[in-house]
């Protein structure tokens, strides 16, 4: 599961993520992010985060709703299904 979402998330100005988080396909392609997978001790994964880049666009970060001190914003499980 985890490749499949990889996939769909790392091509160059996803559509279904940029919706998801509220911007325009350019804003999201000025932004420098990686997919970060949370498990719990058996391996379940509990949680997906994008992990925005010290790098990234201060303006179009500053449009992301949730997002952390850490430059990262969670992903609901079921988004990409």
């Amino acid at each position: 599961m985890l490749g499949e979402f990889q996939k769909q998330i790392q091509q160059p100005g996803n559509a279904k993520l940029a919706e998801y988080l509220h911007l325009e396909l350019a804003e999201l392609n000025l932004l420098d992010w990686e997919v970060k997978v949370e498990k719990d001790p058996m391996g379940v994964i509990t949680n997906y985060a994008i992990k925005f880049h010290d790098n990234s666009n201060e303006a179009v970060l500053h449009k992301i709703t949730g997002l952390s001190d850490e430059n990262e914003v969670d992903i609901d499980l079921n988004f990409f299904q």
